[in-house]
Formats: structure tokens, C-alpha cells, sequence
């Protein structure tokens, strides 16, 4: 009677073929599993097209400011982490809020800190009550004093009353090395 090893040898020697597609075939498997859980390749066009799982798990989106509304309303598009083919178009924007009420002061400094065009990365916190626009806080990357370390917060506090206590609407920091 051979034993479990030798079966296996014996397997092994006779299905090389076999053998050598597991570690690919596994490898691919994952990368699938993977870019289905981070949204990698997904490209949110519409307000009803992101799913609550963003929401509930946070996750950090990337985009490009398109415009900043009178009502602070800023028009963000969605670009995925691994976007290989930029299919832009002008209806992909969506609507996102920061929970804040705005004054006229801080939309003046919203229009003058988020450039449009400018790359933001921005994490959704969910939905607003009539399910037409995101709430959400934005991240801007920010050149200041060249190639400092420093992160600067700005807190817009002092310009309008928060809607929720403990949130910071718009996050600048410089960028580092390049």
C-alpha cells in the first residue's frame, strides 16, 4: 500500500499541466475578490449607482471637482483607482454636500480652495433625505512652502454652523516629494 505521499507524488508527476495552473488560476481568483471589494475598476456615475456598502465601510473615493455651487454643493466626478481607459463625460457628475450649513463666506472659500479640475479624494457618509445628492467630506492635496511635511487642517468652524459636531468639511494638506 503506497502511502499519502507517494500518491500525491504520483498525482503530481501525472497531472503536471493541472499543477501548474493552480498558483495563476488562485492569483487571478484573488486579484478578482480583491478589485470587487475595494471598487477598483467601478465607476460611479449617478447618486444611485453607489452602493450602501460605501457608505457603511468608508471607503476613500478619488475624483475631479467640477464645479462649486452658491448652495455649497460641490459637483464631483468619479474616476476609479485603476481606470485604464478615461471615459469622461460631463453627466458623470455627481452631487456631494458637506454636512454643514454654508454661509456665503465659506462657499467663497470652498470656490477658492477647490479649483475646478483639481484632483480630490472625498469619503461618502451617505445620502441626502430626498436621495439626490451624497454627504460626504472632501480631501484636497495642496502645494504649501513647497515640499513641506506639514499637514495643515483647515476647519471652516468658524464660518458657518456644523450640522453635525466633530466634522471638519474640507481636509488640505501639501503634497510631499514630487
Amino acid at each position: 500500500m503506497p502511502s499519502l505521499v507517494d500518491r500525491f507524488q504520483r498525482f503530481v508527476d501525472n497531472h503536471l499541466q493541472v499543477v501548474r495552473i493552480i498558483p495563476p488560476l488562485l492569483g487571478f481568483s484573488g486579484l478578482f475578490l480583491i478589485s470587487k471589494h475595494y471598487y477598483l475598476f467601478t465607476r460611479f456615475r449617478t447618486v444611485s449607482s453607489v452602493p450602501v456598502e460605501v457608505f457603511t465601510r468608508r471607503l476613500r473615493l478619488r475624483g475631479i471637482v467640477r464645479s462649486v455651487e452658491a448652495d455649497g454643493e460641490v459637483q464631483v466626478e468619479h474616476i476609479p483607482r485603476l481606470a485604464f481607459f478615461n471615459n469622461s463625460t460631463g453627466a458623470s457628475r455627481m452631487p456631494l454636500l458637506l454636512p454643514l450649513t454654508h454661509s456665503e463666506k465659506s462657499v467663497a472659500w470652498m470656490r477658492a480652495n477647490l479649483p475646478v479640475n483639481s484632483r480630490v479624494r472625498f469619503v461618502l457618509l451617505g445620502k441626502s433625505d430626498d436621495s439626490t445628492r451624497l454627504i460626504g467630506l472632501v480631501f484636497y492635496r495642496r502645494v504649501i512652502l513647497g515640499d513641506s511635511l506639514m499637514w495643515i487642517r483647515f476647519r471652516l468652524c468658524c464660518l458657518f454652523t456644523p450640522m453635525f459636531p466633530n466634522c471638519c468639511c474640507v481636509m488640505v494638506w501639501p503634497r510631499c516629494g514630487t
